[in-house]
């Protein structure tokens, strides 16, 4: 590993950093006009706003440590942190940031399921695919790369829902078999009793339609007749 990759990876401005302080400008524009009368005694580079996009951040550029570990994969993963830990000193900030973000890339202790790996977090056990940002330890202690990619996003319906041209208005069957139409509304402003949020609908409308499709909306339910279903071709 190279012994400056501490510097290297701090080499990217910060955001912002190429912003202009329109303040500045306006003074120097007046200046250039020798409009002196209207100048400040006084003016900092800095913006008077302390919102956030009027301010340089800090930023980090991370692609040769990940790099760095894609060149190694097959490598024993002890040797390749030792030769990390032989030039990083965890005792200065950007080298202790260093750590912080080489065990998000690497998962040393994964579980294997069906012998592909998996990391533990939130929610349970996640397959780990290749990203080229994402490596693991194998069984060997060996670095490795996942070999499957994530596979395409297949966004599925529930058996029980119907969708229409109208993205507010669904056919929604009940566990008893009972068919609903289903209409989200916006509330209205003046409605004192208006729920803030989707759990006010019943579970088992949040469960077919989903949390963020009736956040903040107002559910209303009518049952359907059987000229009705029959039109829309529902059982």
């Amino acid at each position: 590993m190279r012994k400056d990759m501490d510097k290297l990876l701090v080499t990217t401005p910060r955001v912002g950093s190429g912003w202009k302080n329109g303040e500045v400008k306006e003074h120097r524009r007046k200046s250039r006009e020798g409009d002196y009368d209207n100048l400040p005694s006084y003016s900092s580079m800095k913006p008077k706003s302390r919102h956030w996009d009027a301010r340089k951040q800090l930023n980090e550029y991370l692609n040769p440590l990940v790099r760095y570990l894609a060149k190694n994969c097959g490598r024993p993963w002890d040797k390749v942190y030792s030769e990390i830990c032989e030039n990083m000193d965890r005792r200065g900030i950007v080298q202790d940031h260093i750590f912080q973000h080489l065990f998000d890339y690497v998962e040393c202790n994964p579980i294997f399921r069906d012998g592909k790996p998996h990391s533990t977090g939130y929610g349970g056990l996640h397959p780990l695919y290749r990203s080229g940002w994402t490596f693991y330890v194998d069984r060997k202690g060996t670095l490795r790369e996942p070999k499957h990619r994530r596979p395409p996003y297949e966004k599925r319906v529930p058996p029980n829902l119907v969708k229409t041209d109208d993205d507010s208005v669904f056919y929604l069957k009940r566990e008893d078999g009972t068919w609903f139409m289903v209409s989200l509304e916006d509330w209205p402003s003046d409605d004192i009793f208006a729920p803030p949020l989707y759990y006010k609908a019943p579970k088992w409308i949040v469960d077919s339609l989903g949390k963020h499709n009736i956040s903040n909306k107002k559910v209303v339910l009518k049952t359907l007749s059987k000229k009705k279903k029959s039109s829309v071709g529902l059982e």
